[in-house]
């Protein structure tokens, strides 16, 4: 957080341990800043094993997907991860869409719904809504 907005999320460069590299969008050409901390970022002996997760998504129809920060829609009452938008193209309902899950292999693929799918009701009003599978061409880690 710098002033009052956050910046998230942002990168520890290594051997930097006072600064982190913020706002950073490769799918943009964006290089971000540079942040320096208040103190250094504590050492970390050996970061724990994970499974592949992706930070920035692009669709095969050319949607940018970026993760969502702070509250989130939900789909099918599942939390969207990503929101997608088609760089070039005038936002709107159906230009945008909601991605809940990604299904990493051989060729990646996305659990893709139209924005307006996203529900805000009482899960009573709620209809479930399928999803639509789609490639991904670029995964940015």
């Amino acid at each position: 957080m710098a002033g009052n907005a956050i910046h998230d999320p942002c990168f520890q460069v290594p051997p930097e341990r006072d600064e982190v590299v913020c706002d950073a969008n490769p799918a943009a050409g964006s290089k971000g800043f540079v942040m320096k901390l208040t103190k250094p970022l504590p050492v970390v002996s050996a970061p724990p094993a994970q499974s592949p997760s992706p930070w920035i998504l692009q669709l095969t129809d050319g949607s940018i997907c970026e993760p969502f920060t702070g509250t989130r829609p939900a789909v099918n009452g599942e939390p969207a991860v990503w929101s997608c938008i088609k760089p070039g193209v005038p936002p709107s309902p159906r230009t945008n869409s909601l991605v809940t899950q990604v299904h990493p292999g051989k060729l990646w693929t996305a659990d893709r719904f139209a924005e307006s799918a996203a529900s805000m009701g009482p899960p009573t009003e709620r209809r479930r809504v399928e999803a639509e599978v789609v490639p991904i061409v670029k995964v940015w880690e």
